[in-house]
């Protein structure tokens, strides 16, 4: 998943913070579960 993440920063630009809000979008879509923090 890591690789393809970085892949898909290089190819559309997202930006440095890409973990950080996939972090956030998990946590909200499974009501709040642990585990989905930048640190892992």
């Amino acid at each position: 998943m890591g690789r393809d993440i970085l892949e898909q920063q290089q190819e559309h630009g997202w930006g440095d913070d890409v973990v950080g809000r996939i972090s956030q979008d998990l946590r909200a879509t499974t009501g709040g579960a642990r585990g989905f923090s930048r640190r892992g």
